[in-house]
């Protein structure tokens, strides 16, 4: 069979040298999901437990697709930044620009089908294609639109003959007859936009057929009617529940929950109780059932175009066929219902390409966007790609789909902004994703990390799964997401700023440069002298500063001497904004009485040889007591002459993540200590930042303190912005990585498992395999491990099924 398939492949290819160009056939639906598509239920982790409805969505047309070309796991659109987000994902397809600037310079002649009609071939004849449109009204790029030759557009979301997705299918057969008679004689291929309306809400589904009756659903436009059918479709594991009383169930503020789809939608409204959630997720199912049989007319139609049940006028193998949608859609996930957000299952998409040269049954991680679908058809067709598509659009992924490629981009990045700017970010590697939220004028700032291998749902805090991005363990990932996702966010020109993007200063000390900026790795002899002065060249303007691998940490001892010292006072004179202020810190001794203290002013910013009274302020950590006056609990800033004391404490010498943020409007002073939040008023804040900003441990006065200053400061950062605690970034924990070894390996008597002890630390991150051939690259992926994220070094693997398959063989995976 594979000798013969390679043969057809290589007679196709002699066909399509003499003329027989491809055709092309777009296949798009209306807030369609992935976990719609049996293709995708039975290829990815299941969505629903077992309980619940046995019926799942059934889809044998679109399933079809798969079976007989590629299945495409990791498609997004860019994002959109309007509440009709079909409407810029729909407008980058037809340019194939980026979602920022999807319509520039984008003219008719420019567009999908404007190229198409024109079918321009560089050294050779142009080949024009016969290009057609059907889909609902408006929500694209009108001067694409109106280039398609044949245009029947109407929005169809009835449930009866002739007002739903048959109406658009009924179109399409029309206009193959019509290719048959006017086009197809003269070898002229096809490219067809064939658009459904469904399952765009209102999801009327259909009742004749009994569609409603398959998935056990209502039509109804009052929610609270609704009464619990336990043969609906399940509840999404990441399913959160409210009323309009409790209204809304999303954990925060992201930005939108104000829109039309949060709230008014018919039969919806506020409800994500558990019986109107089920029952929409039949009537989406019952939509997609009726699409997928209008895809079946569709795909007999290519097969037969005559309808004489003689395939020999067959163009279906000679027809690259593409199924997607424009965007997902939550429907009771996460608390959401709309597509106003950058959850997967919304700003992921279903798409499943099937054409010449595509191996049958094969699917791909490649990361892909949709507006890559118009330089890819291009591609295809050998057609000149328009240069208005510029190396920050859309790129072809033939390679992918003819198997010579396994990827095609590293990461993905995503926007929302339709609601509360600058709204929501994404970037995601395949498997690590990455969400930042600043609305509501930066009421809400959050950050989510999710590991899409082992959470692919995305579950959150409120259901029970911690968020990475507090996790240590994942510093190193969020760390690479966050440096990635700013710069995707600079080079596709995402016109907003996030609160805290402007760094002003970070130090990561490393061994070959001490100092970012300059000091060329001079350090503190530690006899006589300070230090040598930072930079002058701080960065006045530079937006980020990224810091260079962390490898050393900046040992400050009992010297008034040994500090930093950076002499550009403008590029830290905050005035009255918000500023934020954050360091890794580790004492190398604690406090033996109550006079004396390990402490470290981690910042401080005063007038050069004032008395501390005229100090601007400092941030202070410190452990135990000094003097006769004042008990420190450990952090503590100074405004001028008033001090603002923490109730947080440092336990220990380990490694501790800590911060002050100081919001002078609003006359709030935040400490954080690891995961500990302690937060004040103040009514002074200190403006005057009249001298240059200091690092380490340099007072005119407090000789106590300065004698008793013993501890290390890494990772240093300060940011212009009052930065949520869980927008703070803990880059790495800068212990020491322990050595990484087995100290332990127990098979249980009945051979069913292996237990492995490890001696590790908490910051890494591994996956761990095992085979009975040492030699053998069949591996067999059974977990990935955060040794002490769960309190223990201490997992157990299942043993191989056969007892008599020889010796086991481990080895450990460490990522970068």
């Amino acid at each position: 069979m594979k000798q013969w398939m390679i043969i057809a492949i290589a007679a196709w290819a002699a066909i399509v040298t003499a003329g027989a160009e491809p055709n092309f056939l777009f296949i798009i639906t209306d807030d369609q999901d992935t976990y719609s598509v049996g293709a995708y239920r039975n290829t990815e982790p299941a969505e629903f437990g077992a309980n619940g409805n046995p019926y799942v969505v059934d889809t044998p047309n679109m399933d079809r697709l798969a079976v007989e070309g590629m299945l495409f796991h990791q498609a997004r659109l860019m994002g959109a930044n309007s509440g009709a987000v079909c409407t810029p994902s729909r407008t980058t397809i037809m340019t194939g620009k980026n979602t920022w600037q999807r319509t520039d310079g984008a003219t008719a002649a420019v567009t999908f089908p404007g190229i198409f009609n024109r079918g321009t071939r560089s050294g050779t004849n142009d080949v024009p294609y016969a290009t057609y449109r059907t889909c609902k009204s408006g929500n694209s790029y009108p001067t694409a639109n109106g280039e398609f030759t044949v245009v029947n557009d109407a929005t169809m979301r009835g449930n009866t003959d002739g007002n739903g997705s048959e109406w658009h299918a009924d179109h399409f057969m029309d206009y193959i007859d019509d290719w048959q008679t006017n086009h197809r004689p003269s070898n002229k291929p096809f490219l067809i936009y064939l658009g459904f309306s469904h399952p765009h809400d209102t999801r009327n589904a259909r009742e004749t057929p009994n569609l409603t009756g398959r998935y056990s659903c209502i039509n109804t436009t009052n929610p609270p009617a609704i009464l619990l059918n336990t043969n609906a479709p399940p509840l999404p594991a990441n399913h959160l529940s409210c009323t309009p009383d409790s209204y809304p169930a999303h954990p925060f503020d992201h930005g939108h929950l104000g829109v039309r789809d949060e709230n008014t939608v018919s039969g919806i409204g506020k409800y994500r109780t558990e019986e109107v959630v089920r029952n929409e997720i039949g009537r989406n199912f019952a939509c997609v059932d009726w699409i997928d049989r209008q895809i079946g007319r569709v795909l007999a139609k290519l097969e037969d175009p005559d309808g004489n049940g003689n395939p020999s006028d067959s163009v279906l193998d000679n027809t690259y066929i593409v199924f997607t949608s424009d965007h997902g859609i939550a429907i009771g996930r996460h608390g959401l219902q709309g597509k106003q957000n950058l959850y997967e299952h919304t700003w992921r998409v279903p798409y499943i390409v099937r054409g010449p040269g595509i191996d049958a049954g094969s699917e791909s991680d490649a990361l892909v966007y949709l507006h890559d679908t118009f330089p890819t058809f291009c591609d295809l067709a050998g057609l000149d790609i328009p240069s208005t598509i510029d190396s920050n659009d859309g790129k072809s992924f033939k390679s992918v789909l003819l198997g010579t490629a396994t990827k095609h981009r590293d990461v993905l990045y995503g926007l929302y902004a339709g609601g509360d700017k600058p709204g929501i970010r994404a970037i995601t590697d395949g498997r690590f994703k990455l969400l930042k939220y600043d609305v509501g004028n930066n009421a809400t700032q959050v950050t989510q990390l999710f590991d899409l291998q082992e959470n692919p749902f995305e579950l959150l805090p409120e259901h029970g799964v911690s968020n990475l991005a507090t996790r240590p363990a994942y510093a190193k990932v969020r760390q690479r997401l966050e440096e990635t996702l700013m710069q995707k966010r600079i080079e596709f020109a995402d016109p907003y700023t996030f609160l805290g993007d402007r760094t002003l200063l970070r130090f990561e000390n490393d061994a070959a440069d001490r100092f970012p900026f300059g000091n060329n790795g001079n350090v503190y002899s530690g006899t006589g002298g300070a230090l040598p002065l930072f930079s002058n060249d701080v960065p006045n303007t530079v937006d980020y500063v990224v810091g260079e691998t962390n490898t050393l940490s900046l040992d400050f001892e009992q010297d008034n001497k040994n500090y930093v010292r950076i002499e550009d006072a403008d590029t830290l004179d905050f005035g009255a904004a918000p500023f934020t202020i954050e360091a890794w810190v580790k004492f190398e001794s604690m406090p033996t009485s109550n006079n004396l203290a390990s402490s470290m002013p981690v910042v401080q910013k005063k007038v050069i040889g004032a008395g501390d009274v005229a100090l601007d302020y400092m941030f202070l950590a410190a452990a135990g007591s000094y003097g006769n006056a004042t008990t420190y609990s450990n952090l503590a800033l100074h405004l001028g002459s008033v001090r603002v004391i923490s109730s947080l404490g440092i336990p220990d010498t380990d490694w501790h993540h800590i911060s002050v943020a100081l919001d002078p409007v609003a006359d709030t002073v935040r400490f954080t200590l690891d995961d500990l939040i302690d937060s004040h008023s103040s009514t002074n804040t200190g403006t005057a930042n009249d001298g240059p900003l200091i690092i380490g441990a340099h007072f005119n006065s407090s000789a106590v303190l300065d004698r008793a200053f013993d501890g290390m400061i890494d990772e240093l950062s300060i940011t212009d912005g009052f930065l949520a605690p869980t927008e703070l970034q803990p880059l790495k924990a800068v212990s020491d990585p322990g050595s990484f070894q087995i100290s332990g390996l127990q098979q249980d008597p009945g051979n069913s498992s292996i237990e492995l002890t490890f001696h590790s630390d908490e910051t890494l991150l591994y996956s761990m395999e095992k085979s009975t051939n040492l030699l053998s690259n069949a591996w067999i992926d059974i977990r990935t491990y955060i040794p002490g994220a769960s309190g223990t070094n201490t997992t157990t693997l299942q043993a191989l099924q056969d007892p008599a398959a020889g010796e086991e063989f481990f080895r450990i995976y460490i990522p970068d």
